[in-house]
């Protein structure tokens, strides 16, 4: 079955195996994230996907891997297993999609080992976490601004590549989602992005710019 689970085009659109896997993600987390990671690297293995998922576009059943005991220890293997192959793509792609389904709602015990990978002087895990933050919430932005200054600080830290890397995953983000409105008229998402955004940016030091976030002096700006 497992094997068969694996060769699977896109489990996604069986809801009854998405069910299974929800269900038993709560009693036995290692067997079904075992399984996503061996389909991530059945991915990696195709001359071309050509139809191939490796994770479903739409979560319909949501994993339960949080109401198990070793629920961090679980996300901590699964970062360093991302972090093992930082030049894989799909792994960074699909591997970073698992880490959010499991993770989420992101809470400060998620953000505790994000913050972990963060301060490693590894670079491949500064640069999963990067991945990572590409899958979250819209709102985390803002729901979590002072993460996402020392991630910033953190980035500029690094150099150039590393500051892009987190200024890029943090950007998608935010716009992720489908936004819709009436024509000629601002979506509502991007009026609560500017309004959140500039309540943010009340609380920062009035002379924040760009050259200081690179300084690491301030590392979050608005215009």
């Amino acid at each position: 079955m497992r094997r068969r689970l694996v060769g699977l085009p896109d489990f996604g659109e069986h809801h009854a195996v998405m069910a299974f896997l929800a269900e038993r993600s709560a009693v036995d987390p290692d067997w079904v994230i075992e399984l996503l990671q061996d389909r991530v690297i059945h991915a990696e293995c195709l001359a071309a996907l050509d139809g191939y998922r490796p994770t479903p576009h739409t979560w319909h059943e949501p994993l339960r891997v949080r109401e198990h005991r070793d629920f961090v220890a679980h996300l901590r293997r699964l970062h360093a297993w991302i972090a093992a192959e930082r030049d894989s793509p799909i792994r960074q792609e699909a591997g970073a999609e698992i880490f959010a389904e499991i993770a989420r709602p992101f809470d400060e015990t998620v953000l505790a080992l994000l913050r972990d990978a963060l301060s490693s002087p590894n670079a491949a895990d500064f640069r999963t976490v990067a991945a990572i933050l590409r899958k979250a919430p819209r709102t985390f932005i803002w729901d979590f601004s002072q993460f996402v200054q020392g991630a910033l600080q953190d980035a500029a830290h690094r150099g150039e590549d590393c500051r892009v890397a987190m200024e890029s995953a943090l950007w998608v983000a935010t716009i992720s989602g489908v936004r819709m409105g009436t024509p000629g008229r601002p979506f509502r998402k991007d009026i609560e992005q500017r309004d959140r955004s500039r309540q943010v940016a009340s609380t920062m030091p009035q002379n924040a710019s760009l050259n200081s976030v690179r300084r690491g002096r301030v590392v979050w700006t608005w215009s």
